[in-house]
């Protein structure tokens, strides 16, 4: 089943409103338990304070907390949405506009962005195993392993064609399919690789080797589907 994007967005990007940021799994000395070092086990997803934020999948309202005010890294209050399967999808950084216990269905509004006074808006989305799991990396699912069903509407850009062939591989990582790699992408065009990486690229049934060709393509692939 694939799964409704919580807010819109068209492309991948740090820090611009209405796009997603693919920060799952770096060292963050605030992020998920066991700390330190803590890893921030979510997508922060740019997006202006007010911007509805829809269910991204069907299910039951586990958590509801108040916005807790506008500043700090603690800051609005927090959803968390159970499926029927367990897992739960957690909306923090948000102003709540349902109750607990709520069944929703999914694209349905149930929170609101709240604007932080203290950085870009935006809404911070985790997705867990179990609720019993709880605040734990080892608990986390990635949520860019989902597939959304409206990821390339609003910009004026086109969707990639054939985008299940994107590949792209740098120093043993691997990422395929563009919703999984444009983050990375999105990374490579701003901060280069270096001369020692081991990188490939495929697109389209091609396939480049090496850190420059490798940047060149992520450069172009950018300038085609990402950049404004």
């Amino acid at each position: 089943m694939l799964a409704y994007p919580p807010l819109p967005t068209a492309n991948v990007s740090y820090g611009k409103p209405g796009y997603q940021d693919w920060a799952f799994n770096l060292a963050d000395p605030e992020g998920m338990f066991p700390r330190p070092p803590g890893r921030h086990g979510a997508v922060d997803w740019f997006a202006d304070g007010g911007t509805p934020v829809k269910a991204a999948r069907a299910g039951r309202v586990v958590e509801v907390t108040p916005t807790r005010g506008q500043t700090g890294q603690v800051f609005g209050g927090v959803v968390k949405v159970q499926e029927p399967n367990g897992n739960v999808w957690v909306y923090r950084h948000v102003s709540p506009c349902v109750q607990l216990g709520l069944e929703v269905e999914a694209a349905q509004t149930i929170a609101f962005v709240t604007t932080w006074l203290d950085g870009p808006d935006h809404l911070h989305l985790e997705v867990w195993r179990t609720l019993a799991g709880g605040y734990n990396f080892g608990n986390a699912i990635d949520p860019r392993s989902y597939t959304f069903t409206l990821v390339y509407q609003g910009e004026g850009k086109p969707p990639p064609p054939h985008s299940e062939s994107l590949r792209l591989v740098v120093n043993d990582r691997r990422w395929a399919g563009w919703e999984a790699a444009a983050g990375p992408i999105e990374w490579i065009v701003r901060n280069g690789l270096a001369k020692t990486s081991t990188a490939a690229i495929a697109w389209r049934g091609r396939v480049w080797r090496g850190p420059k060709d490798v940047v060149n393509v992520a450069k172009s692939l950018h300038r085609t589907y990402l950049e404004d």
